[in-house]
């Protein structure tokens, strides 16, 4: 006996089985991602902050969003768009520093790399992404161009207060060094006077 059709004509098929829990998994995925790109534009715009302090006190661009800082003050749409206050240097390390651990490592296939907290030439606080295969010549990033990965590990190592620390130490010594080398050209400037001045 042939069994009865009970469907209805354009009746919605029933759901298959598992389908309603992929949508909410799919959901979830795209609540997640959400989510880690505004913690990780919050890490990123504290470091930048942290950064931005660091330079040549001579700068006019602004460590936040490139905006030179005159026309960062006259253009209102920008302030309004981009960022909210003016962000030069404040801090001059007249030295270049490396920090003695890294804070992070990468293995490739071709290379191995090692990253460490650095004031580079420019005297601007960054990371130094150093190859293994050579070492003395490190690669600048800045951490407005840094993966958020490695932002993230730079923060979770707790280096950085330590980097500050390292570093205040080492002006310490050159501070000392300078004024003792200070202190004896003074001396031999007083006598090279005194010698001239009784001849």
């Amino acid at each position: 006996m042939a069994e009865a059709n009970t469907g209805r004509i354009g009746a919605e098929a029933p759901a298959e089985p598992g389908v309603m829990g992929l949508v909410e998994t799919l959901k979830y995925i795209r609540e997640r991602e959400e989510s880690l790109s505004r913690y990780s534009d919050k890490l990123r715009q504290s470091l930048v902050e942290i950064a931005g302090r660091f330079g040549r006190l001579s700068e006019k661009y602004c460590k936040r969003c490139g905006y030179h800082a005159d026309a960062h003050r006259e253009d209102s749409s920008h302030y309004e768009r981009t960022c909210k206050n003016l962000l030069l240097p404040t801090i001059e390390v007249s030295i270049t520093f490396r920090d003695k651990e890294s804070f992070a490592e990468r293995e490739t296939p071709e290379f191995n790399f090692s990253y460490y907290l650095a004031i580079n030439r420019d005297h601007e606080l960054v990371i130094h992404e150093v190859n293994w295969d050579c070492k003395e010549c490190p690669v600048d990033i800045h951490f407005s161009n840094a993966p958020r990965w490695l932002l993230k590990e730079l923060v979770k190592s707790g280096r950085l207060s330590k980097f500050f620390e390292a570093l205040a130490e080492r002006l310490a010594e050159l501070n000392d060094e300078y004024r003792d080398a200070a202190e004896k050209a003074e001396k031999i400037a007083k006598a090279v006077e005194e010698a001239t001045a009784s001849s």
